[in-house]
């Protein structure tokens, strides 16, 4: 009889771990000595690690870069005119995720960290229009914009080869960058010499 009992016994701990570990997202820990002794007192509350919902860290950087070409009085004048009137924080960043906190931001070279939950996520950005710039350039300027991604994200086109986001997946505590490259190119742009 002693025997059954104790069958019993450690049957009904077999059924409520597993009912505890699948509804729950905790688990029940059990003595090992306690268990033996078919005593259920002893019992401890712990997180299952698959259930973990803990944060990681997504670094989303901006940065503006410029390529010139029949620039007057320079191609280095031009680009100092337009990285001096176009900067990372002129663009919305905006990462969507698992619960990213902040979801939207202005853009900046120094990076803005991203609290985000494990799983897959994206990285979009404002487009950029050219038609202030070249104005400010004169006339005979055209302007077009070309973007990358670095770091843990992966730049994604459209069937045009424009950009459209950057996506990736972060791991539960993880840390990511993820960089958004904007090459402003100009040709035949003018601007005032220095000085």
């Amino acid at each position: 009889m002693r025997n059954i009992s104790s069958c019993f016994i450690v049957f009904m701990i077999a059924i409520a771990l597993f009912v505890s570990y699948s509804t729950k997202s905790d688990s029940v820990v059990i003595n090992p000595v306690n268990a033996q002794n078919g005593s259920l007192t002893e019992m401890e509350q712990t997180k299952s690690p698959q259930y973990d919902n803990g944060s990681s860290s997504l670094l989303v950087t901006k940065v503006v870069r410029c390529v010139s070409e029949l620039g007057i009085p320079s191609d280095e004048a031009v680009c100092k005119f337009v990285l001096d009137n176009v900067l990372p924080s002129q663009f919305t960043m905006t990462v969507t995720g698992n619960k990213s906190t902040p979801s939207a931001f202005q853009g900046s070279f120094n990076g803005t960290s991203v609290s985000i939950h494990p799983g897959n996520y994206t990285v979009t950005e404002n487009l950029f229009d050219t038609r202030n710039i070249e104005n400010l350039l004169g006339e005979a300027t055209t302007g077009s914009v070309s973007t990358t991604a670095l770091g843990d994200c992966i730049g994604q086109s459209n069937y045009m080869g424009s950009f459209q986001n950057a996506t990736g997946t972060i791991a539960s505590g993880a840390g990511q960058k993820c960089e958004i490259i904007n090459t402003i190119e100009i040709t035949s742009g003018e601007t005032s010499p220095e000085p």
